[in-house]
C-alpha cells in the first residue's frame, strides 16, 4: 500500500529549524566550490567594487565549533565556539595583491572581553600576520577593548607582525557591534556602528600588499602558533574585504537595537524604561440629593450631577514598568460614555 502518512508526519523526528538554517545558509554560500571561490570577488585598483567574503571559509554542512544562532535581523547566522578550527590556503581568496586603499567590515556579537581573532593571514612559516583583524581585553573597568589591525606587507624579511593601528573602543562583548575598517594612503579610520569614532594617521612604504604563496587564512584565530589570546567566541553574520574604502561608513545594517548572549533562544528589545504614576483623587462634588428611602422601600427620583472636584495632588512615583515586547493596549482617551436614554413605554398585553 501506498505511503498516506503526511511530509510532516514523516519529518516528526527532525529538527525543521535547524534543516531550514541549513537550507538558507547553503543558498547564500550558492555551493560554491572552494577552488572557485573568490572568482568574481577579487579586486585590484581597477576593480575597487568587489570584495571578499572570509565567511566562505566555512564549509556546509557545518564544521566542528560552528553551529547557527539568531542575527540581529531575526535570520540564523554562524556562531563559532572554542573548537571552531577554520582555515583554508590564502591564494583561494587573495589571488591579486591587496590594493592600497581597502575596507573591512565585520559585523559580529562576541561573547567574551578578549574576544581574539576575527580573522588571521599567516605565513607560510607559521610565525609572521601577514594582515588580520584581533580583539583584545582593555581596561575592563572601563568596559574597554583592543582592536589592532596587522599589516606587514614584506612577511619574508620580518620576524615580528607589524601593526598597521591599534584602536581603543568600547566593549563589544555580548553586543551587535558593526565594524568599518577604513584604510587610505595616509590614514586609517574606524567606525564603529557606522559613526566614525578615531582617525589615525599613518604613512605605508608599501603600498600594496601581496600575500605570501603558501600562506594560510584563519577565521576565528590565528592557528595553533598564535595563541595571545583565546579563538574568537561569538555570532558572526559578516566579515568581508573590500576594494573600495568608504564601504566603512555606510549606514547600513546599523538600525538595530539589540542586545542579549546570542545564544539563539531570544532577542531582546530594550526600548527607553518610562515611569507611570497616578494623581491622588480628587474631592466628591457638592451635588444635592433629592432621593429618600420610605419604609416601603421605594426608590426616590435620581438627584442632580454633583459639580466636578478640585484636582487632586500628585502621587508619588509610580514602579518602573518592563520593556514592553507587545503592542501597547490603543489609547481610549477620548471616548465618553453616552447619556442614558429615556424609559421606553410599556409593551401591550
Amino acid at each position: 500500500m501506498p505511503d498516506r502518512r503526511t511530509s510532516s508526519e514523516r519529518l516528526s523526528g527532525l529538527d525543521l529549524s535547524k534543516m531550514l538554517m541549513l537550507v538558507l545558509l547553503a543558498v547564500m554560500a550558492c555551493g560554491i566550490p572552494r577552488s572557485e571561490a573568490q572568482t568574481d570577488t577579487d579586486f585590484s585598483d581597477s576593480a575597487d567594487s568587489m570584495h571578499i567574503d572570509l565567511l566562505n571559509v566555512i564549509e556546509l554542512p557545518k564544521e566542528p565549533g560552528v553551529d547557527f544562532t539568531t542575527g540581529p535581523d531575526g535570520y540564523p547566522v554562524y556562531e563559532l565556539t572554542r573548537e571552531a578550527s577554520l582555515q583554508e590556503p590564502a591564494q583561494f581568496f587573495f589571488r591579486e595583491p591587496l590594493t592600497e586603499e581597502f575596507s573591512i567590515v565585520a559585523l559580529i556579537n562576541g561573547y567574551r572581553q578578549d574576544a581574539g581573532y576575527l580573522f588571521a593571514v599567516v605565513n607560510p612559516y607559521q610565525t609572521v600576520i601577514q594582515f588580520g583583524v584581533q580583539l583584545t581585553a582593555g581596561d575592563r573597568g572601563r568596559g574597554e577593548q583592543k582592536l589592532i589591525v596587522y599589516y606587514t606587507p614584506t612577511s619574508n624579511l620580518n620576524t615580528e607582525s607589524q601593526k598597521l593601528a591599534v584602536f581603543t573602543i568600547p566593549s563589544t562583548a555580548n553586543r551587535w557591534t558593526k565594524l568599518g575598517i577604513k584604510v587610505e594612503s595616509d590614514q586609517v579610520s574606524l567606525y564603529l556602528n557606522c559613526q566614525l569614532h578615531e582617525r589615525i594617521a599613518k604613512t605605508r612604504q608599501v603600498k600594496s600588499l601581496e600575500i605570501e604563496s603558501g600562506s594560510h587564512l584563519y577565521v576565528g584565530s590565528a592557528g595553533s602558533s598564535f595563541t595571545d589570546t583565546p579563538n574568537f567566541e561569538g555570532a558572526l553574520v559578516s566579515l568581508k574585504i573590500y576594494g573600495d574604502p568608504s564601504e566603512a561608513e555606510y549606514h547600513d545594517d546599523c538600525d538595530f537595537d539589540y542586545s542579549g548572549s546570542g545564544d539563539g533562544s531570544s532577542i531582546v528589545i530594550e526600548p527607553p524604561i518610562t515611569h507611570t504614576s497616578s494623581g491622588v483623587k480628587g474631592d466628591s462634588g457638592d451635588g444635592v440629593s433629592v432621593s429618600t428611602k420610605s419604609s416601603s422601600l421605594q426608590k426616590g427620583e435620581k438627584g442632580d450631577r454633583g459639580e466636578k472636584g478640585d484636582i487632586g495632588a500628585p502621587g508619588p512615583p509610580g514602579i518602573d514598568r518592563p520593556p514592553m515586547i507587545t503592542p501597547p493596549p490603543p489609547s481610549l482617551e477620548g471616548l465618553t460614555k453616552g447619556l442614558k436614554g429615556d424609559r421606553g413605554m410599556p409593551g401591550q398585553t
